[in-house]
């Protein structure tokens, strides 16, 4: 699929191709782009010409994030009240861009937002993912991780061709977790000391339950050092198979990921965050940013990592922009 992409950009005017030799190779195994579609709905015309543009521009995966507070557009079977009317999929439609896209090379990955940006989940069935009110998933209830389980296999019989699945985990909201009933008998149960330490059970459970289909758990940098919970007798951390998409930098900047020993990918906002009507010139990309610079949009963060440090590659990702623009 690379190599036609090469030829077809060979091509001249009059459909001819000139005698070359080309030696290509990737820069990064990783590279992404991501679409909101959770909050601005996209058709899948729209998804159809991203994908054809990730392969002309030999973009090896396009990361879909699926849900979010906004709305639930995926078609889940066994819970089929989830999905938000008139914003949702059918998974037949969705098996098709799949189709399409490994067609062409590019490799769709499927991300069910959470515990946190969980708003449509819970308005929608609050008996299965927690009240609204609490601010994220119930994430105390123990059913909420079968049901969760649940999901995640269907989304991977449908994207069935992705070696990842990305669980979300940026944003949580934790100050009214406590009103749900379920936090402190969880608490005490799993041998936790915080609704902090409650939130990082859930993230590795997500990722066992990702890792038990064969598949990669990747997560957004929310968490602080190697994400160590518990109490005395009962200390576990984060597992460090898990890839981490470093963002924002004030939670975990990429410097402790790496020296914790995760693997990480550069998802900085500057200038990897295309969000409202901000675009960052092809000049500034080229000139003041490469892979292993970590920079903040927000203030004058800029951290250069070592070509030698674990950092697969990179995903640029467009939020919150609108569906229907002509490209």
């Amino acid at each position: 699929a690379m190599a036609t992409a090469s030829l077809l950009q060979a091509l001249d005017a009059k459909g001819t191709v000139p005698r070359l030799t080309l030696r290509d190779r990737p820069f990064s195994s990783y590279r992404s782009l991501l679409i909101d579609v959770a909050r601005q709905w996209h058709s899948l015309d729209m998804l159809k010409q991203l994908v054809v543009l990730c392969r002309l521009y030999k973009v090896r995966s396009l990361q879909i994030h699926l849900t979010d507070d906004q709305s639930f557009t995926f078609p889940s079977t066994a819970y089929p009240d989830l999905a938000t009317p008139g914003r949702s999929y059918t998974v037949q439609q969705l098996e098709d861009l799949n189709t399409f896209a490994t067609q062409r090379g590019v490799t769709l990955v499927p991300e069910l937002e959470m515990p946190g940006h969980s708003g449509a989940m819970r308005s929608r069935r609050p008996d299965l993912f927690g009240e609204s009110s609490y601010g994220c998933l119930n994430m105390g209830d123990e059913d909420i991780y079968d049901n969760l389980d649940t999901l995640i296999g269907e989304m991977l019989d449908v994207f069935e061709d992705t070696p990842y699945f990305h669980i979300g985990g940026d944003e949580t909201w934790l100050g009214d977790i406590h009103k749900s009933p379920d936090t402190a008998p969880a608490l005490t149960r799993w041998n936790l000391n915080s609704n902090g330490e409650l939130y990082l059970y859930f993230v590795h459970q997500m990722h066992l339950r990702v890792q038990a289909r064969g598949k990669q758990t990747l997560v957004w940098e929310g968490f602080h050092g190697g994400g160590e919970y518990g109490t005395t007798g009962h200390e576990r951390e984060l597992p460090r198979d898990i890839i981490v998409m470093a963002w924002e930098t004030r939670y975990n900047p990429a410097p402790n990921l790496i020296s914790e020993g995760f693997t990480i990918i550069n998802a900085a906002w500057r200038p990897l965050y295309v969000v409202g009507n901000r675009r960052w010139p092809a000049s500034h990309i080229y000139q003041d940013w490469n892979p292993w610079l970590i920079m903040h949009d927000q203030d004058s963060t800029h951290i250069q990592l070592q070509e030698t440090d674990p950092v697969l590659g990179t995903q640029m990702c467009s939020w919150e922009q609108p569906g229907d623009v002509q490209i």
